[in-house]
């Protein structure tokens, strides 16, 4: 992997290619990603969206131990599904892909998921998930998500809060979680 890496700060995409393909093949979830992206944006040739999918799958399904690598393919797979590249459209994969990812700590899929929720796109329209989402992927740095929170302060109860804090808790209890109050 070191090699792949080495190539890669040059831009030698060719030459990269070989060590990140066997370390990939190893079980490397860094690697399957990174493949995986590297395909997608087509630094081989052309882009290609299905060997990058085929790679992202493998990394999605990869040990928990793999960190955020994991979470990284289940996020970038759910997009391939929402959009239908690279594998058949289906929204309801993206939906279970993101929500994955989300639970396993990208901040990015956790603000997609409760953009979900807030509107009931692929899932039941939900304002208490949508704020608990909001709030995790806030205390995660998500940009957007801190943003979203002022929008919440007008539409939510200080109920509806407490609810979706003691949620947001129960799945990541060591977080610190934004204040919100209502106005």
């Amino acid at each position: 992997m070191r090699d792949a890496l080495n190539f890669l700060r040059h831009d030698d995409y060719a030459s990269a290619l070989p060590h990140l393909s066997e370390a990939a093949k190893e079980g490397r979830t860094s690697a399957q990603v990174l493949l995986a992206q590297l395909y997608l944006e087509g630094k081989f040739g052309k882009p290609e969206p299905r060997k990058a999918a085929e790679w992202f799958k493998k990394a999605a399904v990869a040990n928990p131990r793999s960190g955020s690598f994991a979470a990284i393919a289940q996020s970038d797979l759910a997009n391939l599904y929402w959009d239908g590249v690279g594998v058949k459209m289906s929204k309801k994969k993206a939906v279970e892909l993101y929500q994955k990812a989300a639970r396993n700590g990208n901040g990015r899929s956790q603000g997609v998921v409760a953009g979900f929720y807030y509107h009931g796109n692929g899932v039941k329209k939900d304002i208490v998930q949508s704020l608990k989402w909001t709030l995790i992927a806030a205390a995660n740095r998500n940009s957007k998500s801190k943003a979203a929170l002022e929008i919440f302060a007008k539409k939510v109860t200080p109920k509806q809060i407490a609810e979706a804090r003691a949620e947001a808790k129960k799945l990541f209890p060591n977080k610190t979680l934004p204040d919100i109050r209502t106005k």
